[in-house]
């Protein structure tokens, strides 16, 4: 039994230490202030892994709107790099993955831009992930130069959407109370965050 669970804790360390790049993913090169832009109406939700701590895991990301109980997946994300997902205002339920699930409610008002971390910890045969709640501020706009955005290829349509539609299912019919929520006040407006994301360099 001893061995068992030295050995358990052996391959957990060994997921959250090591490194391997996504083959669910394509680089996406152009500004996030870029597609907000062009995207007025809807609301942003930037997501962001800043350390390399877990990078052998990946960590995917999906969401589903409550009123239409309409699944997205989002993608997949790697030590040090982001997603931008643009979306319909309103509320949501976001989902990551691993070996278990995390959520966050998320009451989205259009024209603002909102964000959350996404967070290893040690789990028993791999690493958990957690999503929190992100400042919409100086250091965020900073992340998003620094890390590589990322959006979902065509495999990871393929495979990883129908493999997180599963673990959303989860949540959904789990009916969890205690989500943290992402409230509507939250948010910055695109315009106020293009001031500070062009205002900070890398």
């Amino acid at each position: 039994m001893r061995k068992f669970l030295i050995l358990s804790l052996v391959c957990s360390a060994l997921a959250l230490t090591g490194c391997s790049a996504s083959k669910f993913s394509r680089v996406v090169r152009e500004p996030v202030t870029t597609v907000m832009e062009a995207q007025p109406a809807q609301a942003g939700v930037a997501f962001v892994r800043t350390t390399a701590f877990g990078a052998a895991i990946s960590a995917p990301i999906a969401c589903y709107k409550e009123e239409l109980d309409d699944y997205r997946f989002l993608g997949v994300l790697n030590a040090h790099e982001s997603v931008l997902a643009m979306l319909e205002p309103g509320r949501y339920v976001f989902v990551v993955g691993g070996e278990s699930q995390s959520a966050v409610k998320g009451d989205l008002e259009s024209g603002k831009l909102y964000a959350l971390r996404v967070s290893p910890r040690f789990g028993w045969w791999k690493a958990r992930f957690k999503l929190k709640r992100v400042e919409v501020d100086a250091e965020l706009a900073q992340d998003l130069k620094k890390l590589r955005r990322v959006e979902p290829n065509s495999l990871g349509l393929r495979k990883m959407a129908r493999k997180m539609e599963k673990k959303v299912n989860v949540i959904k019919n789990a009916g969890a109370p205690d989500f943290l929520t992402l409230e509507a006040k939250d948010g910055m407006p695109f315009e106020e965050f293009k001031v500070l994301f062009d205002a900070t360099s890398k």
